[in-house]
């Protein structure tokens, strides 16, 4: 149940004081530490130093230190891959070409794609299409992503040199009004 707490790597208070299983688990919050390694408080006591020097004198989290370690970057190899799947998932969506990629599941899944299985020679011209499918896909995707990009950018700009115009027009209404008041004055001082 504790391996399950580094998925919270970030996570710096944690309160289970009274729970059930602080009762049946010795040196619990040893367990707890090793696992969670930004945390800085533990049932409403403070981490110091002896708690982790303790943790380290430890022969159970010696050994798995290092695995630990190299599960770590594990997870964060697969943190940034994911990351890098999400960006590239959303640049697809604002590209509104996102349903490419299941093309080819959906002719697969088909009921004439099975028929095909049936005739001779059918599956390496299969393969070929799908493979010529997918790189024609791939290369069709990048194109509209690199032209949606430059066209985002573009409105980017457009919104910012709207922002100033705004900005500008604001700034000289301000000052006309600002010299029709003093006109105002003036006149008001004259009559």
């Amino acid at each position: 149940m504790l391996d399950y707490l580094e998925r919270f790597r970030k996570l710096e208070v944690f309160n289970v004081a009274g729970n059930p299983f602080t009762k049946k688990e010795t040196e619990y919050d040893l367990h707890v530490i090793f696992h969670l390694k930004n945390l800085k408080y533990l049932d409403y006591s403070f981490i110091d130093d002896a708690m982790k020097n303790k943790l380290e004198e430890k022969d159970e989290f010696k050994g798995a230190k290092l695995g630990r370690q190299q599960e770590l970057k594990a997870l964060e190899e697969k943190d940034r891959l994911d990351r890098e799947k999400s960006e590239q998932l959303k640049k697809l969506k604002e590209a509104k070409v996102d349903t490419l990629d299941n093309i080819v599941e959906e002719i697969k899944a088909d009921q004439d794609y099975e028929k095909l299985k049936y005739i001779r020679g059918s599956e390496n011209e299969v393969a070929k299409f799908i493979l010529k499918f997918n790189e024609n896909g791939d290369f069709l995707k990048a194109n509209i992503i690199e032209k949606n990009e430059k066209k985002l950018e573009q409105i980017k700009k457009f919104l910012a040199e709207l922002a100033n115009s705004i900005s500008e027009s604001e700034q000289e209404t301000s000052s006309h009004i600002q010299a029709f008041q003093k006109r105002m004055k003036d006149v008001r001082i004259l009559d």
